[in-house]
């Protein structure tokens, strides 16, 4: 529904409907390992945060690691793009029409 630009139900069943077409999205295995890994690293990086919002201070360390955990997020979105380029799909657009 979203893929299509639609965020209301009703009007993407009856584009559906009216169309005769049906778009399915996937995730490959990759996006899905890469989500399992931003989530975790997300929550240290809350747990970060609310430390810090809790004493009022963040030492250096702790934003030693929350940069480095950016980092590793960043590193894991450019290698599955690089991935996907390499096996010439669009990561931007993971939709097949049936």
């Amino acid at each position: 529904m979203r893929s299509q630009g639609l965020t209301n139900f009703s009007k993407f069943a009856r584009q559906t409907l009216t169309s005769g077409v049906i778009v399915t999205s996937t995730k490959s295995a990759g996006a899905e390992r890469i989500s399992r890994e931003i989530a975790a690293i997300g929550n240290n990086i809350n747990q970060i945060a609310r430390k810090a919002n809790t004493e009022n201070v963040a030492t250096y360390e702790q934003v030693l690691v929350a940069i480095d955990l950016l980092d590793e997020v960043r590193k894991l979105v450019q290698s599955e793009l690089g991935s996907a380029r390499g096996r010439g799909e669009n990561p931007s657009d993971k939709s097949n029409s049936a």
